[in-house]
């Protein structure tokens, strides 16, 4: 996706971008690319230092399930 790429780059029209292919995805009900695309929105409003919606966004990912090597113990393991 352009967008994706947009955001990738830097550029200063990343948030329009996103919101225009927001819109088109939307629109077809591409449910898949929608949520790289707030990945991507994230992203980009973390560059800009807009960082409430950013941490919302990154964190509200219901597709966001760690592997098993990421999961942190609530109680870890002694080490012997």
């Amino acid at each position: 996706m352009v967008a994706l790429a947009i955001v990738g780059l830097g550029r200063d029209d990343a948030l329009d971008a996103c919101r225009d292919a927001l819109v088109h995805v939307y629109g077809v009900r591409h449910w898949l690319r929608i949520w790289q695309l707030f990945g991507s929105l994230g992203l980009a409003w973390a560059e800009r230092d807009v960082l409430e919606p950013a941490s919302v966004v990154e964190t509200s990912d219901p597709g966001a399930s760690r592997g098993p090597h990421d999961k942190q113990e609530a109680h870890p393991a002694p080490v012997a």
